[in-house]
């Protein structure tokens, strides 16, 4: 029996060859003795499979390139791929020329058909596995080594992941800054818990150049750890943490961090409970690293032998150029040591001591320093007992200085006379280079405002007082005079009337009203021009008045009525 299955088209159906149960059986089939010769039936999947192998131009369907899968993905059925594979090689054995085995003979031709052109071995399929392009693709040495490979230059990823360790909630403004030049959690209220996450993300971070963690009560384990990721960093250049409780342990941390990393230039550890037993390590650090530029260490409890340290390291360091020792604990001594250092030292631009015991002794060392330095522009000596005997030490060094732009020297217990002698050097010294002299706290006279009106209009100083004081009386008496005058105050008045010839009716008229107040008594004696003092008026009023006010008709009695021993002062 003979199956023909027609391809749709213009051409004539072509025959396919007979094929029997045993090509599309187990290979076994052959090995069971005999069987029935009668053909089954075909099934619609072997006919559609048929059909394409009897096409000249088949290529191999995907399912075979492809492995177990079909164009959508699918499985075939099963025993499918084995039933392809039996009828491939059924058309390379006719390719041959010889018949397969377990098949009928040769598939005759009929009249008006044409011979089936097997299917060329070279298109069935190719498994060659360089032919094929994937994106399973990966680097065995991110594989292997993914610290090495992680491109999160800000961190977030690590800050995440570290707060989920922790078991913290992530501070969104700190993930939000990760990728800006400055991080800024200023009072913000860390745990050491918290403190210690946001320092994990530092170790890679390569954008953040300024850490400001003013105000957040860190201790001396979160800064360990903060100091220790920090070592890697290379990136970080200023680094605030003022207002905190570093202490002794703390500081020693961050003194190590600054003898390995180079890159901090700003440090800022003012108001950090640091003890006058780390000035050694700080010293060092002063000695050594000659990238730092600027240290705060305002509002610790370093004190004269902690001065000692700072005195060498100051004058033997180059490369620092501010240094703030404000409001610590140094006494005359400490404050001699400092300014003796300073004198010596060539880099310094900005140096502030307030609150410094610096006395007369003191004085003289920075008169001299100001005579001697050439770096220095901005000095800050403010609140530090500068007396009254010590200051012409000071002027004398501020008439040759040609260098200092910004002095501080308010708050200090001198007078006005003394401002007033540090201003009149200031304008003596033809190349003084000062822009600002701040004198806060202190009162100067009406000389001293015009002096300074002076230097701003013509060298563009400006000056900062506390307030002016009043000018002296015009008219001073005598201790003599003053009790002849409380004695008889309107015997006084009038013996003034009659030398200014004016009648005590043409003072108090009696068409006004019959009654005054001391206002308009002081009102009145200032509109006539008559030398009374204010004191002199107060006596006055204290004699003649009745219930506060004054009557004019008995003002006038008094005064028309001379008392026999009324005297002239």
């Amino acid at each position: 029996m003979e199956i023909s299955v027609q391809t749709s088209g213009p051409e004539p159906p072509l025959m396919a060859p007979s094929i029997t149960r045993a090509h599309f059986g187990n290979s076994a089939s052959s090995t069971r003795g005999p069987r029935d010769n009668s053909l089954d039936v075909i099934t619609e999947e072997q006919k559609v499979l048929i059909t394409q192998i009897s096409d000249t131009s088949y290529s191999a369907p995907p399912r075979l390139r492809e492995g177990t899968e079909g164009n959508n993905g699918e499985i075939p059925p099963d025993g499918l791929l084995d039933q392809m594979s039996d009828v491939e090689q059924y058309v390379i054995d006719c390719d041959e020329n010889k018949a397969p085995a377990s098949a009928p003979a040769a598939p005759r031709r009929r009249h008006g058909r044409r011979r089936v052109s097997p299917l060329p071995i070279e298109n069935v399929v190719s498994s060659d596995d360089d032919d094929y392009e994937t994106d399973l693709e990966y680097d065995e040495e991110v594989w292997l080594n993914p610290e090495k490979h992680d491109h999160d230059v800000t961190g977030k990823t690590k800050y995440i992941k570290v707060c989920n360790d922790y078991g913290v909630t992530p501070v969104t403004s700190y993930l939000e800054s990760l990728h800006e030049r400055e991080i800024n959690l200023k009072f913000y209220g860390l745990s050491v818990t918290s403190a210690k996450a946001i320092s994990v993300p530092l170790e890679t971070n390569t954008i953040t150049e300024k850490l400001n963690l003013e105000g957040n009560g860190i201790e001396k384990e979160a800064t360990k750890f903060l100091c220790r990721i920090l070592k890697d960093n290379l990136y970080i250049t200023e680094l605030v943490l003022r207002e905190n409780k570093i202490g002794m342990e703390g500081a020693v941390a961050v003194c190590d961090l600054l003898l390995q990393n180079r890159c901090i230039s700003k440090l800022d550890l003012s108001g950090n409970e640091i003890e006058d037993s780390c000035a050694p390590v700080f010293a060092k650090v002063l000695n050594t690293n000659s990238c730092l530029k600027q240290l705060k260490l305002a509002y610790n409890r370093f004190e004269d032998r902690g001065a000692r340290y700072f005195q060498d390291a100051i004058s033997d360091n180059e490369s620092l150029e501010l240094l703030d020792l404000s409001w610590n604990h140094f006494g005359r001594v400490g404050a001699a040591m400092l300014a003796r250092g300073l004198q010596e030292n060539v880099g310094l631009k900005y140096f502030y001591m307030p609150m410094a015991g610096v006395a007369n002794s003191g004085c003289v060392l920075i008169g001299d320093l100001l005579k001697n330095n050439r770096t220095v522009l901005e000095f800050d000596i403010s609140y530090s007992r500068i007396p009254v005997n010590g200051v012409i030490h000071i002027a004398n060094g501020l008439r040759e200085n040609d260098v200092l732009q910004v002095f501080k020297v308010g708050s200090n217990p001198f007078d006005a006379d003394c401002a007033m002698l540090m201003l009149k050097a200031i304008d003596e010294n033809d190349s003084c280079a000062i822009k600002h002299l701040d004198l806060a706290n202190i009162f100067v006279k009406s000389e001293f405002v015009a002096l300074a009106s002076r230097l701003q209009e013509q060298r563009g100083v400006t000056v900062h007082y506390e307030g002016v004081l009043p000018a002296p009386p015009k008219y001073q008496k005598s201790v003599a005079g003053m009790v002849r005058f409380r004695t008889d105050p309107v015997g006084h008045l009038r013996k003034t009337l009659d030398r200014t010839s004016i009648s005590p009716s043409e003072l108090f008229h009696l068409n006004g009203p019959s009654k005054i107040t001391k206002q308009e008594l002081t009102d009145t004696i200032r509109l006539a021009q008559i030398d009374l003092t204010v004191e002199q008026i107060n006596i006055l009023f204290s004699k003649i008045h009745i219930g506060g006010l004054i009557d004019i008709e008995h003002m006038l009695d008094l005064l028309e009525n001379p008392l026999p021993d009324a005297e002239d002062d």
